[in-house]
Parts: C-alpha cells; structure tokens; sequence
C-alpha cells in the first residue's frame, strides 16, 4: 500500500513542480489572463493575489503528503487541521482562470469537460483524502 502512495506522490509533486515554474513565466495564458483582467479592473489584482496564494499553498501541502508517505511529523495537528479548510477554501477562492476554462470547454464540448473534469478530481482526490488522514488522523495512523 505504502509503495502506491510512494508513487502516487511523486507523481502529484511532479504536476505541482510543473503548475509552479508554469505560472513564474510572464507569457503563460494564466499570467496574461490576470494582466488583461487587472488591465480593466484594478480589483481584479485580488484574483491574481490569490492565485500566487494558491500556487504556495500548493508547494507547500507536498509537506503533509510526504510526511503521512514517510511515517513523520512536523508541526501540531491543529496546523495541518487549520491547513486542511485553508486548501478546502482555496479551491474555491484561487482558481478564477480554471474556473473560466472550464465553463468555455463546458459550452463547446459538453463530454470533454466532463470528462476532464473527472481526470482532475482523480488526481487530486487522493491527495486531500491524504491532507484529512494526516491532519485528523494521524495518532490512528502511527499506531498502524
């Protein structure tokens, strides 16, 4: 079981290290997004605040998987708790520019969204089943 999480996170830090250097460049449609956005709206620099916010909060939660990965902990459970809502809400607070992607594949190609969509939660599923097992459950887990 160890050995798929092994892999599984490897695998997840891998997408995260990529989304990371992909928003350092300038030109990226994410970037020129938020430009064009905050070219007409000055309060649009909120949404691009909370991107980058979002992008750290990113790099940082590969902690909390390798930790449960490797059997270790760092920092009290009521950080990872804390940081557990914080990722919870970010999805739903960081993500302007997925969230206007996703709703135009929605209005050309119904099944591909939906199908890109399922990709998606398949990928980051696990890691928040993990981010929840490590934050609430991690004296259950060390006696395992």
């Amino acid at each position: 079981m160890r050995l798929s999480w092994k892999i599984y996170s490897c695998g997840y830090a891998i997408f995260v290290l990529l989304e990371t250097s992909y928003s350092l460049f300038p030109n990226t449609p994410t970037n020129v997004y938020y430009k064009i956005l905050i070219s007409f709206n000055k309060a649009f620099i909120w949404q691009y605040i909370l991107y980058y916010i979002k992008i750290s909060l990113e790099v940082f939660g590969l902690a909390p998987l390798f930790l449960f990965v490797f059997k270790k902990k760092w920092l009290l459970p009521i950080f990872w708790k804390i940081f557990f809502f914080t990722k919870i809400v970010g999805l739903f607070l960081g993500n302007n520019y997925e969230c206007r992607l996703v709703k135009t594949f929605f209005a050309v190609n119904k099944i591909f969204t939906l199908a890109l969509l399922l990709s998606a939660l398949l990928i980051i599923l696990p890691y928040y089943v993990v981010l929840y097992l490590f934050a609430f459950k991690q004296k259950e887990l060390k006696n395992k």
